[in-house]
């Protein structure tokens, strides 16, 4: 690539002579050039702009700072001596050595390549992460960390809402992390109620959700028929919990239980025990 020569004049100036043009105080040769490179050379310096202004506010990484997140978050995930670390580059693509951005777009970054643990041995020095990182951090990286650390994310309360977002498949990443930490941190959220309850279920943690029980979670939703046709909807292991836990559901329902086993092929199994009883009422 061809050599810029500054120039002091901030401003753009437009075309020098035939040789070259002054695009904010950078002369650009266009001897054998076209417009797309000189555009392209243009969005450059932009760039470099951009770059230098926004860091002088305090809004862009430096390469220092993004470096030095990634030499934590290295040393925390090997658990190595800092002697020892091994090349960042061998660890880490360039993308990551190189990012230029705000810490809020370097932590969805780091999100999408999976390096959510340099986030979390960076945390203390994090100032930009928000709600929307907080969900990504749910679904791609270590869902329990960010219900601990609700205050690190800006605009963050662990309510409803939150939780249907984060058990959502479209919040990106597996839903597995975020439903179980949800069901085992459930009275640090504010109202959950059936309708998380079925979700869950539908996503095949009803086993979980029992467990949360025992816990002495959700204990102001009543183990109902609604609760029952969507566990048995899951196959054996949501009918399993039915039936171990039966005594546990709503005594007005057992019956309407007792006919949608039935109708699932339980018949024989209801008949060899003292399960939902016919007489029961």
């Amino acid at each position: 690539m061809f050599e810029l020569s500054k120039q002091t004049n901030p401003e753009v100036l437009g075309p020098v002579s035939d040789k070259e043009v002054t695009y904010d105080g950078t002369k650009i040769e266009i001897n054998e050039k076209n417009e797309t490179q000189i555009e392209e050379e243009k969005t450059e310096i932009e760039s470099d702009h951009e770059q230098k202004a926004g860091e002088e506010r305090g809004e862009i990484m430096t390469r220092e700072q993004v470096n030095d997140f990634l030499k934590r978050g290295l040393k925390f995930f090997r658990g190595i001596r800092n002697s020892e670390q091994e090349s960042l580059e061998h660890h880490y693509s360039n993308e990551l050595i190189n990012f230029q951005g705000t810490e809020k777009e370097f932590a969805l970054e780091l999100l999408e390549k999976h390096r959510d643990y340099v986030i979390m041995e960076n945390i203390e020095e994090f100032d930009g992460l928000d709600r929307e990182v907080a969900l990504k951090m749910m679904g791609i990286g270590d869902a329990t960390f960010v219900i601990n650390h609700p205050e690190r994310f800006k605009g963050l309360v662990l309510d409803k809402k939150f939780a249907l977002e984060a058990i959502t498949p479209s919040s990106g990443g597996t839903i597995d992390g975020p439903c179980r930490s949800i069901l085992k941190n459930a009275e640090k959220f504010q109202g959950l109620d059936k309708e998380i309850v079925l979700k869950l279920i539908e996503r095949r943690e009803g086993w979980s959700f029992f467990h949360s029980l025992v816990r002495g979670n959700f204990q102001n939703i009543p183990l109902d028929k609604e609760i029952a046709q969507k566990l048995i909807e899951t196959g054996w292991d949501g009918i399993d919990l039915v039936f171990v836990n039966h005594k546990k559901f709503k005594k007005s329902d057992r019956a309407e239980i007792r006919q949608m086993l039935i109708d699932a092929g339980q018949s024989e199994r209801l008949s060899r025990h003292e399960y939902f009883p016919e007489d029961e009422h």
